[in-house]
């Protein structure tokens, strides 16, 4: 296991500051790893990993797996990346295995805007994503 990622094929890191949101590239897709916790206190790297891709690759996954906490703050950032994305003929996948996060996904409609995967191997083959 490398990353997290169980059988992840040999990758190569792009972007990390101090790892809390290290991204690499997968199948030629950026990949973004999220902490537990999404909130106020670090939003703003979330942010700024996005933006980094964005600069490089209109597509990319934000792997959710480990997220346990989605704070509103962490939606609105996802939504505005989401529309930049977009405007450039990409799309950002979110990875979400909880629950919890998928229910706060659902219950603010955002599952619409987002393609949902349960894992980082289906979101990567871009097969059509299951119902948030």
């Amino acid at each position: 296991m490398e990353n997290g990622v169980e059988g992840q094929e040999a990758v190569t890191e792009i972007w990390s500051p101090a790892q809390e949101f290290p991204v690499w590239r997968r199948d030629g897709l950026p990949v973004i790893f999220s902490p537990a916790e999404l909130d106020i206190n670090n939003v703003a790297r979330l942010d700024a990993a996005m933006l980094a891709v964005a600069s490089d690759s209109a597509r990319m996954v934000v792997d959710m797996t480990a997220t346990r906490f989605c704070g509103c703050c962490t939606l609105d950032v996802l939504v505005r990346a989401q529309a930049r994305a977009r405007a450039r003929g990409g799309e950002i996948r979110l990875v979400v295995a909880t629950p919890m996060v998928r229910r706060i996904f659902a219950v603010t409609g955002l599952s619409e805007n987002f393609s949902i995967y349960p894992t980082l191997t289906t979101a990567l083959s871009g097969a059509p994503a299951a119902d948030g």
